[in-house]
Order: C-alpha cells, then sequence, then structure tokens
C-alpha cells in the first residue's frame, strides 16, 4: 500500500521555509552572476546529498522505486510518492533529512554580512 507523504514532507518544508516567505516581501539586491553561480554549487550538493541520504534508508526495491521516479521528472519530495511500502522509522527518518536539507539551503543563500 503506498502511502502519499507528499502533503507531510512539503509541509514540513514549508514550515522550515516560513523566515523566507516573510522576507519575500522586501527587494532583495541581485547578486552578481557569478555569486548566483556560487550559491546554485551548495544548493545542489546539499539536494544531492539529500538524495543520497535518503536512498540509504531505503531497500532495494524501495530505491528502484524512487529512482525511476526521479528520472521520470519527479522532484526529491515528490517522487517519495511512487515508493511502496515506506515504514515509520523510514518516514521519520525522511523527515529529518529534508529538515537538514532545508535549513542548510536556507543558510547557503542567506545574505552575507
Amino acid at each position: 500500500m503506498k502511502k502519499n507523504l507528499s502533503p507531510l514532507l512539503i509541509g514540513i518544508a514549508i514550515a522550515s521555509l516560513t523566515p523566507i516567505v516573510a522576507l519575500a516581501q522586501f527587494p532583495m539586491p541581485q547578486a552578481p552572476p557569478q555569486q548566483q553561480q556560487q550559491q546554485q554549487s551548495p544548493i545542489a550538493r546539499i539536494e544531492a546529498e539529500a538524495m543520497n541520504d535518503i536512498l540509504d534508508l531505503l531497500t532495494p526495491e524501495q530505491q528502484s522505486q524512487y529512482k525511476r521516479a526521479r528520472r521520470r521528472g519527479a522532484g526529491i519530495i515528490a517522487g517519495l510518492d511512487e515508493v511502496e511500502k515506506i515504514s515509520e522509522d523510514q518516514q521519520k527518518e525522511i523527515k529529518g533529512i529534508i529538515r537538514r536539507a532545508s535549513r542548510r539551503i536556507m543558510d547557503a543563500t542567506a545574505p552575507r554580512k
């Protein structure tokens, strides 16, 4: 039986991003293109690490399901909807991974002082 984790995981991601949403009201100065590229690299690395951490939690069969979903274009979180039989322990670990990745992305994109 599939469990739809997207609403729960999206809620966690949104809750962790609330400070960024509040700041979105204020115009942010544009970073030079070189700085934008430097910011994309850490974000891509954080996302890749989160995906690998999630894969480490899954059984080989679940890994195959997740990888297929990702190849079809599903996001890191949405891809989990296509993974069958995710246990409660796996769900807790995945939530923690997503939460940590969201915090790291927020830190990576925060303006430097």
